[in-house]
């Protein structure tokens, strides 16, 4: 039965204490007309009993269990979207990272007219900051031709969507991705290489992003301990609202501070470029 958005969340080793708020924070979209593939790549009992769990309590959760792949399963997502997805529009989500409640319906509004879309995320800093970022605006013609001349400069996993007809057209889709290769950025520079392909970038972020050194990076408990936090400011609009406050005035003292710089960089002799250049001619004129 068909659907308007399959949601995939790649997992392994012993994550399973993380999927409880990263699927979580999936099963509470505002769209939810929706199903969350789970998909297991080597992972230990632990991790698989969590995802079965899930299951259990949310139908619209279902769980491929894999063994490893050789980097992280990418040909078991492209076996799963090839013969088992449903959905108008496909996202992703790392099991470390959020999703906040207008995620799926943002991404599908984007790919109405669109075939990938990337959207603006929370950068929750390991000190506590929240900072804004959008990577990448996919819809920008120069953008995406440095990224499809250049590679390697792609966005997060998580902050990527695409259609599910679109991606059925590709020559490859998902498959094994050179070592010096991020999975996400090689499938992304294979999609925004199709001519016909219309990309969008959205600035508004839609997903918490914690990213804690390289995988495995931090220990899964306290990576859990942190999204425990984060999944209940997301359900609590006040709180979620304070850290976007917050996080809007680090982009404006950013902002500010970047200015400042540029100025001070521009100064010809302690005064602006047009000012100085005036100086100068009327030094010149004097002689």
């Amino acid at each position: 039965m068909s659907c308007r958005a399959t949601v995939i969340v790649p997992t392994s080793i012993d994550r399973g204490p993380l999927l409880q708020y990263s699927v979580g924070s999936v099963l509470r979209q505002t769209l939810a007309d929706l199903e969350v593939f789970i998909v297991c790549d080597g992972a230990e009992e632990g991790t698989r009993e969590a995802s079965r769990a899930l299951a259990k309590q949310d139908s619209r959760v279902h769980v491929f269990d894999y063994p490893k792949g050789t980097r992280r399963g990418e040909t078991y997502r492209h076996e799963i979207l090839t013969n088992h997805a449903d959905g108008e529009i496909v996202c992703y989500l790392c099991d470390r990272d959020l999703m906040l409640p207008h995620h799926v319906e943002q991404m599908h509004r984007a790919l109405t007219r669109h075939d990938f879309a990337n959207c603006g995320y929370l950068d929750v800093k390991e000190d506590g900051r929240v900072v804004p970022e959008l990577k990448l605006d996919s819809g920008n013609p120069a953008q995406r031709a440095r990224l499809v001349r250049n590679g390697r400069m792609g966005v997060m996993l998580s902050t990527m969507a695409h259609r599910l007809d679109f991606y059925r057209q590709l020559p490859f889709g998902w498959r094994t991705t050179p070592d010096d290769w991020f999975t996400d950025h090689y499938m992304q520079h294979q999609m925004l290489s199709q001519p016909k392909c219309r990309g969008i970038g959205v600035a508004t972020p839609s997903i918490v992003y914690f990213k804690r050194g390289h995988h495995p990076g931090w220990p899964t408990q306290q990576r859990a301990d942190e999204l425990r936090v984060w999944s209940a400011r997301i359900n609590d609009p006040q709180a979620l609202a304070e850290k976007l406050d917050a996080a809007l005035g680090e982009v404006l003292l950013d902002r500010l501070a970047l200015q400042e710089r540029l100025k001070r960089g521009l100064l010809i002799g302690g005064h602006p470029p047009a000012v100085a250049l005036r100086r100068w001619l009327r030094s010149r004129l004097r002689r």
